[in-house]
């Protein structure tokens, strides 16, 4: 079975955290990653006019057979995130467990995720 990355996004989602979520995507691709789960219950804050630049790190994961959902977005955070031109590569779900079993269908139900990584945001 292969593993899903699990990512938890928190606080702004600015420049900085933008560029290090970019670098985090590409380096999971690399490492052979294909399954990633975006969790955004505690964002804060999106910088939408750089939400572009996780457009190419995006496409490059999908095209190398890679599938990323999105799970507990707010909803204003959701729609600044709607209006980016890679949102539509994107499977976007209510909740970590509606994503995770999307991502994993032949797993046991919610509650058995490993631990997600967080990227780390600025104060």
């Amino acid at each position: 079975m292969e593993d899903t990355d699990h990512l938890i996004l928190q606080g702004r989602l600015d420049d900085t955290t933008l560029e290090e979520l970019t670098r985090t995507i590409s380096r999971l691709r690399q490492q052979g990653s294909r399954k990633m789960l975006l969790q955004g219950e505690n964002i804060r804050y999106i910088q939408t006019q750089h939400l572009e630049k996780l457009a190419r790190p995006i496409r490059v994961f999908r095209s190398t057979g890679g599938v990323i959902a999105l799970a507990g977005f707010s909803p204003a955070t959701l729609d600044a995130i709607r209006r980016a031109s890679w949102y539509r590569y994107l499977n976007v779900f209510r909740t970590r467990e509606e994503a995770w079993q999307f991502l994993n269908p032949h797993s046991p139900p919610s509650g058995s995720s490993p631990s997600p990584a967080e990227i780390p945001s600025p104060p």
